[in-house]
């Protein structure tokens, strides 16, 4: 353990190795033994690790080189971070129950908070019997966990495509300013493309889009930690291509005039933005009536 307390000191989020042997043959005395680095692992009944946490590990040097999935490989039998970053963080999700996903989730929220990850493959912790995937009652727990997970954490490579959950991969605020009814209708429409996202105009909105449940106009700002991508806009913005802007924001953040969007890691770790590249966004004249029937016949 004291391999990744010291290695957690840069503030970063560090997991250690999680090894598997069947340990019933050892008795106390052996257990004893191998808690304190005395007995090697030739004499040990060793069994397999999972060869997904090896290939991600090898990928990633070690979470040196983490990517956004890749707090999928933070797994808590050796975890370690700082007190107030923990705290920082809210800890570990008192409302996940039954098996898994506590650590995953405090992972992902820490990636996105702009925590680094560290693997240190030789802190290890033995686990007596093989990997979950190995036991009796494992598909029903999984899919209980993943299902928890999707509440949380809003990447399509957890929940998929499609849905309105509370939880938003996208928070949109908007400074709306006077604009006409159909200038007003025409935005939100382009930004609900976006799809699992929440809007948050910052004055009520004359168009009937504005009961679609992702409009709030009081949001709850515990969202905005677990949102993948932030966005604000003001005034008449117009979002033409929602999958390029969204990939365009995956490669870091952007911006133009009344729009600036990042991944929530992003801007907590202060990287500078760049302009977009054209045809993603389109500024409206806010004075003017959009004709609606128009703007849907757009290829």
């Amino acid at each position: 353990m004291a391999r990744v307390v010291a290695a957690c000191a840069d503030d970063a989020l560090v997991v250690g190795r999680r090894r598997h042997a069947d340990l019933s043959a050892l008795g106390r005395a052996g257990v004893a033994a191998l808690a304190a680095g005395e007995l090697a692992d030739d004499h040990l009944p060793l069994l397999e690790e999972p060869q997904w946490l090896r290939e991600g590990y090898a990928r990633t040097r070690d979470l040196a080189e983490a990517g956004p999935d890749d707090w999928r490989y933070v797994i808590s039998a050796v975890l370690a971070l700082p007190r107030a970053v923990f705290t920082a963080l809210g800890g570990f999700d008192a409302s996940l129950v039954g098996y898994g996903g506590e650590d995953w989730d405090l992972a992902y929220r820490a990636w996105n908070a702009g925590i680094a990850l560290r693997h240190v493959p030789n802190a290890v912790a033995w686990h007596d019997g093989p990997d979950a995937a190995g036991r009796q009652g494992f598909a029903e727990a999984k899919e209980h966990e993943q299902l928890a997970l999707a509440e949380r954490i809003p990447q399509p490579s957890v929940r998929g495509h499609g849905g309105v959950w509370r939880q938003p991969r996208t928070v949109v605020r908007w400074q709306v300013g006077e604009m006409t009814s159909s200038a007003q209708h025409a935005c939100l429409l382009s930004w609900l493309a976006l799809g699992d996202v929440e809007v948050r105009p910052d004055r009520r909105l004359h168009t009937p889009l504005a009961r679609d449940p992702r409009v709030t106009f009081s949001g709850d700002d515990a969202l905005l930690a677990r949102a993948e991508f932030l966005v604000e806009i003001e005034g008449a913005i117009e979002l033409c291509e929602p999958a390029e802007f969204l990939a365009t924001l995956g490669v870091g953040p952007h911006e133009a005039r009344g729009v600036a969007g990042a991944r929530t890691r992003d801007r907590a770790l202060g990287v500078a933005a760049r302009p977009f590249a054209e045809g993603i966004l389109m500024s409206l004249d806010p004075s003017a009536r959009v004709d609606l029937e128009a703007q849907g016949r757009r290829p």
